[in-house]
């Protein structure tokens, strides 16, 4: 209008749209569940019922959080469905516990960042760490071997030998020969760890050996030859005597070792004149195993005394 009033009633219109800042509602009915034996969790939650909801962000943290603004908190999805599935592929870890939250995005960008983060916890499927103390891989020379082994959490453990039934006995009855072992410990969400050796058994001595004892001609000494070991784990012969027969060598005296396998000849210098003497001798390997019995060999020394004389007559003097 001018200042005496005048006013042009001819107008031109024009509109506007005020800017959407509200965001949508918080995501309801989050629900957070593991998938069994898997490193996985599957969130579902409620439509959200704003109309110009256009997709929800997935969020997550190893601690509780209401703020996805929060330096724990990481945005992990972005989907238009009610649902998501987090694993390993994601950074999920076996037997570890997870936070969410999930928040609604509206056409605008809009997003309600206040949130109450609902927890999860992944499948244990880390199987248990076993280490097999014994049986080890070596050579034992006796068939019973103490079961022996370490693990990192409460398990049931059974072990197999030369895949035989599953058995849980401490004393562990083994072959002649080589042995097959497996120990088998699961633990309470049935992941199984395994530990194994390959052992051998060896209880047997090496086989008696051929003696022959003579007397050294006109001395007090005994002469002992025999025949030289071939067994492949050689590692001693044992000479053993006593002064009555015998046929263990547990019931005699052992008087010398010999380590060298060539060495197949002895002589026995600690004899007396007019004695009989019994010997034996014996091959021992490298596990110790030694043949007890014994077919004692016997050797008499002949009489190297002589004889006492004593003179009556004549006497010394007149």
């Amino acid at each position: 209008a001018d200042k005496a009033g005048n006013e042009n009633k001819t107008v031109i219109a024009k509109s506007g749209v005020v800017a959407d800042t509200i965001a949508p509602a918080p995501v309801r009915g989050l629900a957070v569940t593991a998938v069994p034996g898997k490193v996985e969790l599957i969130l579902e939650w409620q439509t959200s019922p704003e109309p110009d909801a256009s997709n929800y962000k997935v969020y997550r943290s190893l601690q509780a959080f209401s703020n996805v603004a929060e330096a724990a908190a990481s945005l992990v999805a972005t989907t238009t469905d009610e649902n998501f599935t987090d694993s390993a592929s994601n950074g999920l870890r076996s037997e570890t516990t997870y936070h969410y939250a999930v928040t609604a995005i509206d056409k605008d960008g809009n997003e309600n960042r206040a949130v109450s983060s609902v927890s999860g916890k992944t499948a244990d499927i880390t199987p248990p760490q076993v280490t097999l103390l014994s049986p080890q891989n070596k050579t034992y020379n006796t068939s019973s071997i103490q079961l022996s082994y370490t693990i990192n959490e409460p398990s049931t453990c059974k072990y197999s030998i030369n895949n035989g039934p599953e058995e849980s006995a401490t004393l562990v009855a083994a072959i002649e020969g080589i042995n097959l072992f497996e120990l088998r410990c699961a633990d309470s969400s049935n992941n199984t760890g395994v530990a194994s050796a390959v052992f051998e058994v060896d209880t047997t001595p090496p086989p008696p050996l051929k003696l022959s004892a003579v007397q050294v001609q006109r001395k007090e000494a005994v002469s002992l030859s025999w025949d030289e070991s071939l067994d492949g784990k050689f590692a001693s012969y044992t000479i053993y005597k006593s002064q009555t027969q015998f046929d263990s060598i547990s019931s005699a005296t052992a008087i010398v070792m010999v380590s060298d396998r060539k060495q197949t000849a002895y002589t026995d210098t600690n004899v007396r004149s007019q004695n009989t003497y019994y010997y034996a001798v014996s091959a021992k390997d490298s596990m110790g195993n030694e043949n007890k019995t014994a077919t004692a060999v016997s050797v008499s020394v002949e009489d190297l005394t002589p004889p006492v004389i004593t003179v009556l007559s004549p006497s010394n003097g007149l």
